[in-house]
């Protein structure tokens, strides 16, 4: 080979290696970005941190309330559930909320809210006895405010008689009445009361109560408009002292079965 055409191999050679070499040299240095693809199952499988000093309260759990009568007296209750209709339970004279054991527990599990609640004084006296009116008023509503649209007042004794006269003006869509006196000072019960109320009605004593009321619920049963009922119960178990003999499960089962009968 001459001379001159090694000298242009050699040039030509030349020529594109700088060429290359200026390329792979301008061109910017990128940086490739990666992404790690999340697995919908391991995201969805990752478990929830919930702090273990702080348990979470769900709406079944019952908690303890306060609310406020008309004229600013303070009251206390428990309420348990979270249904729309609302279930209220009025102690007898001597009892507190606890008395009712059982009951509103069993009116929860079939999807009712229920309210148990202590009378600001377990006095005898005719205003005294007035005062409970108040007081299941209140309740009312405090009941009200949680959002609940139907109400069922359930009072045993002293709490039936203030239940049927407060349901003459709020008119529940039920009402249940446990061994109470028709004639009691501050809370008398007329025949007119027992006609007004056009909620379903519930009637419910022992067959020889042992205060005497069991011609009262006679008389009421009969005075009052449709719809209505009446049980009796062997013994001479008082108020919510049927939930504590043998007729406890049947006592309990009654007043359920009535509250899914008028509850919508």
């Amino acid at each position: 080979m001459s001379k001159a055409k090694i000298l242009k191999a050699f040039l030509f050679l030349a020529a594109f290696m700088g060429v290359s070499l200026t390329a792979c040299q301008s061109a910017p240095e990128q940086s490739v970005e990666t992404e790690t693809a999340v697995s919908p199952i391991d995201d969805a499988t990752e478990p929830a941190t919930l702090p273990t000093e702080m348990p979470v309260q769900t709406a079944s759990e019952p908690r303890a309330v306060m609310f406020s009568a008309a004229d600013g007296e303070t009251l206390s209750g428990t309420l348990y559930g979270a249904g729309s209709t609302g279930i209220i339970f009025s102690n007898m004279n001597q009892g507190d909320e606890t008395a009712w054991q059982g009951l509103p527990e069993a009116v929860q599990e079939n999807g009712y809210t229920a309210l148990t609640y202590n009378y600001r004084t377990l006095g005898r006296s005719a205003e005294e006895r007035a005062q409970k009116m108040e007081d299941l008023r209140a309740a009312i509503a405090f009941m009200r405010s949680e959002e609940i649209t139907e109400i069922v007042l359930v009072g045993a004794s002293v709490g039936g008689s203030a239940s049927v006269k407060v349901a003459v003006e709020e008119q529940p869509v039920g009402l249940i009445v446990i061994s109470s006196p028709m004639i009691l000072a501050g809370l008398e019960i007329t025949a007119d009361d027992l006609q007004t109320i056009s909620s379903s009605k519930l009637f419910l004593n022992s067959e020889r109560d042992m205060f005497g009321t069991t011609p009262d619920s006679e008389m009421m049963f009969e005075a009052a408009s449709e719809p209505k009922a009446m049980l009796f119960y062997s013994g001479s178990a008082h108020g919510t002292g049927l939930l504590t003999g043998e007729h406890q499960d049947a006592f309990i089962q009654q007043i359920v079965s009535f509250i899914d009968e008028i509850a919508e």
